[in-house]
């Protein structure tokens, strides 16, 4: 792996003002200030060999099939899941039917530490990933504008990101007949995300395939008692697919969580998802697997299990890298960040430290596994963020652009 340098003719600013929604909603100093990364002199791309990547996506395809056979075991366990924080009645039967009813999932994401050797994974965002974005768009913008450049330095290359076209098809073989709704809070990573998917919907669900009925905010999804159905702004604009982009766990105290019903409504991504973005399922999933693979680090609930060794404690529902705390082999906590669940439970991950290139910098792979026309979940998009630090914060990390040669 290597680090190629271009002077940045990138315009951003624009780009950002022609592929988004967003600036309706935000100045464009925020947006701009989200990918710093190309606020400098030179423009950065990281070169992965062929065999690498290819690698990283064996991998991601591999640790999948290990963490579904670990949730196919765990979803039927009542004690399991109390272990895991999932003790909501009503909670337990939508993620059970879900699953019994193989409602239909899109995407979710892995975070992976690899210096060109080898691979291992830090988690799995199955629920409610960001960065898909920049992923997609801004890594397809960036590898078409340098694209001279770069077969200059590489020769024939490509970019691992079939994310638009995947998802397209995806929606149009397992959202056929459906009418479907988009909606989703307004924070920046969130608003985005879900805007690049609400546009791969509109582009798929025209007739037969489906019907694309609105976008909005998470506050105006509304309930009709009458017919019970859900709807978006307008009671005439009903929906019997929604894809919102907030954690089930959180759901379970909204207005509507008591009304769902899974042979009526389907909820993107389902419910099933929430237990493989549970940081808690990492452990069982290394208890069932780990003297199999080197692929995933050890993990445990027992903190007692890392004595006189260095770990990291995540909570078990924590994003955007809240409340991680790393510990040295002394037990002494070295590095912490804040966030919104500090009272949570944690998993526990013998320390494993994230790669740095050759300026010193801290950086991390991210591949997207994205559903198929079968609705089956298979690696397609590549990412990589850069960071001062080991810890990843939004303010501090910078999505790259890749190359593959």
């Amino acid at each position: 792996m290597q680090i190629l340098h271009f002077p940045n003719t990138f315009d951003l600013a624009n780009f950002l003002k022609q592929q988004t929604y967003a600036g309706q909603f935000f100045d464009h100093a925020s947006l701009k200030t989200h990918f710093a990364a190309h606020e400098t002199a030179k423009t950065r791309f990281y070169h992965l060999s062929q065999a690498e990547a290819d690698y990283l996506y064996a991998s991601a395809n591999q640790a999948l099939e290990m963490i579904f056979a670990t949730l196919a075991e765990v979803i039927e366990d009542e004690a399991t899941l109390k272990n895991m924080g999932i003790t909501h009645p009503k909670l337990i039967e939508l993620i059970r039917a879900s699953w019994r009813y193989q409602q239909p999932c899109f995407y979710g994401a892995f975070d992976i530490a690899f210096d060109g050797q080898a691979a291992k994974i830090y988690e799995y965002n199955g629920n409610t990933p960001v960065m898909l974005f920049e992923s997609c768009i801004l890594q397809d913008a960036l590898f078409n504008h340098y694209q001279p450049g770069l077969q200059a330095h590489l020769g024939p290359c490509q970019q691992y990101n079939e994310i638009w076209p995947q998802l397209l098809q995806s929606m149009r073989a397992q959202l056929r007949g459906r009418r479907v709704g988009f909606a989703c809070d307004p924070a920046l990573e969130d608003y985005l995300t879900y805007e690049l998917l609400a546009g791969v919907a509109q582009e798929a669900l025209v007739p037969p395939y489906g019907q694309f009925v609105d976008f909005s905010s998470i506050d105006e999804v509304g309930y009709r008692s009458d017919s019970r159905e859900f709807f978006i702004q307008d009671p005439q604009a009903r929906v019997d697919t929604l894809f919102l982009l907030k954690p089930w766990e959180e759901l379970v105290d909204t207005s509507y969580f008591s009304k769902l019903d899974p042979q009526r409504h389907w909820l993107i991504e389902p419910a099933y998802k929430l237990l493989s973005a549970n940081k808690a399922l990492l452990a069982y999933v290394y208890q069932k697997f780990g003297h199999r693979t080197d692929l995933f680090p050890k993990t445990s609930l027992d903190v007692a299990d890392f004595q006189g060794q260095a770990y990291v404690a995540k909570p078990w529902f924590g994003r955007m890298s809240n409340n991680i705390r790393f510990y040295n082999a002394q037990g002494e906590q070295i590095l912490a960040s804040e966030g919104a669940y500090a009272n949570q439970p944690c998993v526990y991950q013998a320390y494993h430290p994230m790669p740095k290139n050759a300026q010193g910098e801290h950086f991390q792979m991210r591949v997207w596994t994205l559903a198929d026309q079968q609705g089956d979940l298979t690696a397609a998009g590549l990412a990589i963020r850069e960071c001062e630090h080991e810890l990843l914060s939004l303010a501090g990390e910078r999505f790259v652009a890749h190359a593959v040669a």
